[in-house]
């Protein structure tokens, strides 16, 4: 993200007697670890709440239009201010990497590493490795695992007009290593700087400049040859590598709601059911944000379109005739390695370590030996349990009952998607107006993004009678 004025450390030490408290209870919960990026995520995301706290607590004068700053306004209650910020623990977070937003449009830096020369069928600019993937495209694999050596394979030349000329790029060529395949057939050179076809002399080729000099035109499809470059004699020319500075946007949006009550009600709760209703509505509308963002990010992941994503799989539920209902089920995990593994053959990178699950889905999975239930009980999406100690499983209400979705979340930007915390869930403070009626103002601002659509892979659970 953008640089802060406040570093890494000296936020995390500012903030620290609560990320200390933060971590005992996350250990307690047996919860997963409190590394030093999130201290930093939680501190950053504290102290832009701070700021916003300290700015709206300045004298501001409440006036019928709204308010506004002024100057010498004595510190009593008739200012308004913000009183509480707070950052719910999001389901989101176990399928996208959080990424603490210092301004509302932020900008966050990602590395990229890139071929930075034409070498047999690699060119420059395809890559080595980013955040969205390893290595070049597929048929390009072979080529890749021989960028650095004396070997060149499928290497594109330019010929000349006439079709009876070229010049290899890499100098000096290693004598007798050249071989050249042609419509009217493969030539290779003796060693001594001919070239020879079905034992017959046809043409020259010079070692040190890579000049070639054909007796008879090729064809112009005749533009793919194979040698090797002499690498043991300090060539002026070698392969290079690329460092590529790729920038994400990030722009923050808003979500606000407001509580009402009446007064006459609320005393009433009190006194026949001992309920506060102020907290109980406090408590439904950071819920409701907190299901909202939660619903937003896995819809946005779950209805990506199978196109884009690494691949897709299909798992028929109904159990075939004969076969016993349990191995049957046990064949539904086999879906999820092998959407896993559609993950790594793609990226060739990492394998998938979430799964999101529609109804259906969520269901199968907990009949499953290697499935360890976590607790559901509570709104919107919950965090279902694990599957065989590598899957964290995600219960998503908002999806279809037969949709599930396999992917791929690290850390920072290795990742399918980005949640950029902005603002955390801020109220303003309780105001009872003349009219009895008591109402308080809650909002969040956050930005979201792809990453690496590639890290993800549809799946569907389909209802055909064998």
């Amino acid at each position: 993200m953008l640089k802060s004025n406040l570093n890494e450390n000296t936020l995390i030490k500012k903030y620290s007697p609560i990320l200390e408290a933060v971590e005992t209870e996350l250990k307690n919960q047996g919860a997963a670890e409190f590394d030093s990026y999130k201290k930093y995520t939680l501190s950053r995301i504290m102290e832009n709440a701070q700021n916003l706290i300290e700015n709206y607590s300045k004298n501001k004068a409440i006036m019928e239009a709204g308010t506004f700053q002024v100057n010498n306004v004595p510190a009593k209650n008739q200012y308004l201010k913000l009183t509480a910020a707070v950052y719910p623990q999001l389901v989101a977070e176990n399928v996208a990497s959080v990424q603490a937003m210092e301004y509302k449009d932020a900008t966050c830096y990602y590395l990229g590493y890139t071929y930075g020369s034409d070498r047999g069928t690699i060119k420059s600019g395809d890559n080595i490795s980013t955040v969205f993937k390893t290595g070049p495209e597929v048929e390009k694999y072979a080529a890749s695992t021989k960028y650095a050596s004396e070997p060149i394979e499928q290497e594109e030349v330019v010929l000349s007009e006439d079709l009876m000329s070229f010049v290899l790029a890499w100098t000096p060529v290693i004598p007798g290593s050249v071989e050249y395949v042609t419509a009217a057939g493969t030539i290779t050179d003796d060693g001594t700087g001919k070239l020879m076809k079905d034992g017959a002399e046809a043409g020259t080729i010079d070692y040190a400049t890579g000049a070639v000099t054909l007796k008879t035109a090729v064809t112009e499809e005749d533009n793919r040859i194979n040698y090797s470059q002499n690498l043991e004699y300090a060539p002026a020319q070698l392969p290079s590598v690329s460092l590529d500075i790729k920038p994400l946007f990030l722009h923050a949006r808003p979500k606000a709601l407001r509580t009402a009550y009446s007064l006459i009600g609320a005393y009433d709760l009190q006194q026949t059911q001992g309920l506060d209703a102020q907290k109980l509505l406090s408590n439904l509308a950071t819920d409701e944000l907190r299901c909202e963002i939660d619903g937003e990010v896995l819809n946005d992941i779950c209805s990506l379109p199978a196109s884009q994503a690494a691949g897709e799989v299909f798992w028929n539920m109904p159990v075939p005739f004969g076969v016993n209902k349990k191995e049957h089920y046990e064949s539904f995990y086999f879906e999820i390695i092998k959407a896993s593994s559609l993950i790594k053959q793609v990226t060739n990178k990492f394998e998938g370590n979430r799964v999101i699950a529609g109804f259906n889905a969520n269901y199968v999975l907990k009949t499953l030996d290697e499935f360890k239930a976590g607790n559901q009980n509570s709104a919107g999406p919950v965090v279902s349990g694990t599957l065989a100690g590598n899957f964290t499983v995600i219960y998503n209400p908002y999806i279809g009952e037969d949709e599930f979705t396999v992917l791929y979340q690290g850390q920072t930007f290795d990742t399918a998607y980005v949640y950029g915390v902005y603002m955390p869930i801020v109220s303003s403070q309780f105001i009872m107006d003349d009219t009895l009626l008591g109402r308080q103002g809650y909002a969040t601002e956050y930005a979201k993004s792809f990453v690496n659509r590639k890290y993800i892979v549809k799946g569907h659970i389909t209802h055909n009678i064998a």
